[in-house]
This record gives C-alpha cells, sequence and structure tokens, in this order.
C-alpha cells in the first residue's frame, strides 16, 4: 500500500487514499511531470493463487485498455497503466466532485425529479457511446456509488472493472467483481448472458434509487416472488404516471420487456413530463370494462369520478394507457371487478 508521498514511476506522488473496496484502492496523486496535476490512480490489490492472479493481471490491465481507447465526457479518461512490486496500477483523469450515492445521502429527501432526469439523458449519452463501440461495451455495474458529480454538474461514469465488450458467442461473465450489485444487477447478469438491456435496467435501477430512496430488490428475490418492487409513486409522489409507466419497463425482469435499447429508452425519459406538468392528486388504475367513470376536462385538468364506488381523483395530463383505459365500449358489463384505487 503506497504511503502518502510516495512516488510511483517516477512521476506520480501519492496524496491520499480517495476510496477502498474489495479489489483494491484509489489514490489522489499530483502528476509530477505536469505541474502537479491531479490524477486519480487505481491499485489492483487481490490475494489469490498465481494463475488467478495472472487471469485478474490480465483483466484489469483490460479494463485500462478500454478506458484508454474512449473519448466521451460522461466517462472517465485513462492515461496510462503500469506494474510497480508486484501490483498493478491504471491512472486516471481525477474528478473531485461526489458520487451520487453521497449526493442523496445528503440530502433530506429524493433528489429533484427534473435534476435526476437530466443527469439520466446525459447517462444515456453515455451508455448510447459506449454501445455503439465496435464490439459493443456494457459497463455492467452502473450504479449510483459508480456516478460522480463534475465541479460543472455533469455526470462521469466511472469504475469499469467488470465492463466487458459483446461478442456474438462471448459470454460476459468476469472474474473481477462477480456478477455487478445487488439491487442494480439484472437478473441475467448472474448467468453471464448480458446485452445493451443489461445496463439499462441498471440505469432504471439507479433513477428509481434516486427518486425514492429505496434501492430495487435483488432481480433474483424479484423473480421467485420472494420480494416485489413497489411502484415508484408509492414512495414519491412527484413521480409523475409517466415516468413510472418508464421506469418499471425499464426494470422488467426480462429483458425482452424491456426497450430494446438506450435510444428508445432516452427518448422516453425525455417524454416524460416534469414536476408541476402533473398535478395528480393520489393514482389509481381502472380497467377498461368501466362503464361507470365520468371524464370532465376543466382546462388541462381532468376529472375523472367512479360513480359506483364515490371515488375521484385528478390529473392534468392522461397517459398513453390512461387514454385506452377510457375507450368504453357498449357492450361492456355493467360492473368492473378490475377497478382499483392505489
Amino acid at each position: 500500500m503506497p504511503k502518502p508521498g510516495t512516488v510511483l514511476q517516477e512521476r506520480y506522488e501519492i496524496i491520499k487514499v480517495l476510496g477502498a473496496g474489495a479489489m483494491g484502492r484509489v489514490y489522489l496523486a499530483h502528476h509530477l511531470g505536469l505541474g502537479e496535476k491531479r490524477v486519480a490512480i487505481k491499485q489492483l490489490e487481490i490475494h489469490v493463487d498465481p494463475e488467478t492472479l495472472e487471469l485478474v493481471t490480465s483483466e484489469f490491465q483490460r479494463e485500462a485498455t478500454i478506458l484508454a481507447h474512449l473519448d466521451h465526457p460522461a466517462l472517465i479518461r485513462a492515461s496510462d497503466f503500469f506494474e510497480e512490486e508486484g501490483q498493478c496500477y491504471i491512472v486516471m483523469d481525477y474528478v473531485a466532485g461526489p458520487t451520487l450515492y453521497e449526493v442523496l445521502e445528503q440530502s433530506q429527501g429524493p433528489l429533484p425529479v427534473d435534476c435526476v432526469l437530466e443527469w439520466a439523458d446525459q447517462l444515456c449519452d453515455g451508455l448510447e457511446y459506449l454501445h455503439s463501440r465496435t464490439p459493443p461495451i456494457l459497463h455492467r455495474d452502473l450504479k449510483p456509488g459508480n456516478i460522480l458529480l463534475d465541479d460543472v454538474g455533469r455526470v462521469r461514469l466511472v469504475d469499469f472493472g467488470i465492463a466487458r465488450f459483446q461478442g456474438t458467442n462471448m459470454r460476459t461473465a468476469t472474474v473481477l467483481s462477480g456478477a455487478g450489485t445487488a439491487g442494480f444487477a439484472p437478473v441475467e447478469q448472474y448467468s453471464g448472458g448480458t446485452d445493451q438491456r443489461s445496463d439499462l435496467y441498471a440505469l432504471g435501477a439507479t433513477i428509481y434509487y434516486l427518486l425514492t430512496r429505496e434501492i430495487p430488490p435483488n432481480s433474483v428475490a424479484l423473480l421467485t416472488g420472494e420480494e416485489e418492487l413497489q411502484r415508484p409513486r408509492n414512495l414519491n409522489p412527484e413521480i409523475s404516471l409517466g415516468l413510472q409507466e418508464v421506469l418499471l419497463k425499464m426494470l422488467a425482469l426480462k429483458r425482452e420487456d424491456r426497450y430494446p435499447d438506450v435510444t428508445a429508452a432516452r427518448a422516453a425519459l425525455r417524454g416524460v413530463k416534469i414536476p408541476g406538468q402533473n398535478t395528480a392528486l393520489r393514482e389509481f388504475r381502472i380497467c377498461a370494462l368501466c362503464r361507470h367513470l365520468d371524464c370532465q376536462e376543466h382546462g388541462q385538468v381532468y376529472e375523472f369520478n367512479c360513480r359506483k364506488l364515490g371515488w375521484s381523483t385528478q390529473e392534468k395530463y392522461i397517459s398513453q394507457t390512461m387514454q385506452a383505459h377510457l375507450k368504453l365500449q357498449k357492450d361492456q358489463p355493467d360492473q368492473c371487478p378490475y377497478w382499483e384505487p392505489c
């Protein structure tokens, strides 16, 4: 473990430890040859048998190769890779800002919807860039703790320790950090069969967490029915019905039920009404069979009233799903057994 003041490769002077994990540490350092420019140095520290260590070292070097060939404002650039005294190091750009996990922890409640959507759009831009490489690059560990906020308010995606090139016949299992992070990793990541839609799940889980302060249940527990995903609006009424629909689609357990790619998910997120455009007093579900529903328009506000149950609510905008529900037919039964307030 290099101590403060240690000089690596005769040009990187260690200042302090920025963070530590199971696989090693990240240090803040001065680049002595560039006017003491600050850099971040990631060190691999793992105690395994020689054969596994050789494999892990190769993977670590591959991570450095990935970073060195990336050029996007939402990503962290790597500038050097070296070995010294049996340890491997990656030198990266240093971003002083906090992680989004730290931003949320310092907040009194969920983060503002418009702010989170702006960050999500920037992350989508970065993921589109990664997924458009040849072959596509999957991050596979997207979560608030791996997203830094820089000094101009932009998000920067870090930690490509379990990133993978996606090949037509290549399983994307990893020897470095397992299957990602519980709550943010899709169920297919535990078997190695990931693709671009796997990063979409992690992005949806990240948005969900920032807007609700609740980490989604482990995807395996969701699949087995041991746990259930809470609707985000039940945890934060500031989340619009439209945004809830987008998040639930991104968090679909089956890949084919998610958006086909990041571009489609980004378009859906951009189409969501921002706070102030949705004035729902309470969310409800209604089956298309219901004949007891009155809908009265007052400017841009719609009042829904179920005459049968004597329950009403208001929405400033009607979602596409709700519009479909309002197409009532004359041959429908007198009562709707599916009407249910949430």
